[in-house]
């Protein structure tokens, strides 16, 4: 992709400046042309976890899952028509999920090993780095995931729900009730494979509405953990605010 075209050589041009008017428009609009965002997206099916973009651009690929599926995996890209320092945009069609993974040639942001793309306002920008393709940009929500309660423990008002940000975070919402009266170190809930903390374990303020107060839970690998002050009756805890780095 050419460089953004300057808007020098207006004003500072020996040259009318009705000629260097016309030549400028023409430098933008070959620009535009070669941007991802000047034609329609590049419908490209994976087939045995893998794409390989057309020799084309612009390179703003939806992702299609293979076959009849609605979900499945992207492990590598072929560089076969795409330069040294090409760029990708990476999006999905209503109703599929993709996964994109590193155990091939992708390599993501903030350390992730897995990102999921499953709504269609997320876009993964890539550019080729010799034989990998680097993620360089993210933007959009994925949709929300469910997390495993533990024994004793229901869905409150509002389900308890997580997700990933554009910049690698993990966030929280819902409330939870216990059943019964709560000890320390008690077991909430566990979380989807890939959604743990960066570091060993994280400690975090919660509400616990019973009460009105804030007490503590810790986040240890996939599982969140009470540790607060024992012997509230049928507590409800309110989870929304909960963010920490993703592993």
């Amino acid at each position: 992709m050419s460089d953004l075209p300057q808007e020098s050589g207006f004003t500072d041009s020996p040259v009318p400046v009705q000629s260097v008017g016309r030549q400028k428009w023409r430098d933008w609009l070959g620009w535009s042309r070669e941007s991802p965002w000047g034609d329609p997206p590049e419908v490209v099916q994976i087939v045995a976890d893998a794409i390989t973009p057309a020799a084309k651009k612009p390179r703003f690929i939806l992702l299609d899952c293979e076959g009849a599926a609605t979900t499945d995996d992207l492990v590598t890209i072929a560089t076969t028509n795409v330069p040294n320092g090409g760029w990708l945009v990476l999006a999905v069609a209503a109703g599929q999920t993709v996964n994109l993974k590193t155990t091939g040639n992708l390599r993501l942001l903030y350390g992730d090993t897995t990102l999921q793309l499953n709504t269609i306002n997320q876009i993964v920008v890539c550019r080729r780095d010799l034989g990998n393709f680097q993620e360089i940009f993210r933007s959009g929500l994925e949709a929300k995931r469910g997390v495993s309660l533990a024994a004793n423990w229901a869905n409150g008002a509002v389900v308890p729900k997580c997700w990933k940000d554009a910049v690698g975070y993990v966030q929280g919402e819902g409330m939870v009730v216990y059943a019964g009266t709560l000890a320390t170190d008690s077991l909430i809930c566990t979380l989807p494979t890939g959604y743990g903390p960066s570091a060993s374990q994280v400690w975090l303020p919660v509400v616990r509405v019973t009460g009105l107060d804030v007490q503590p839970i810790k986040v240890t690998g996939l599982q969140v953990w009470y540790e607060g002050q024992a012997g509230a009756t049928n507590p409800i805890l309110d989870l929304s605010g909960i963010r920490f780095r993703q592993d």
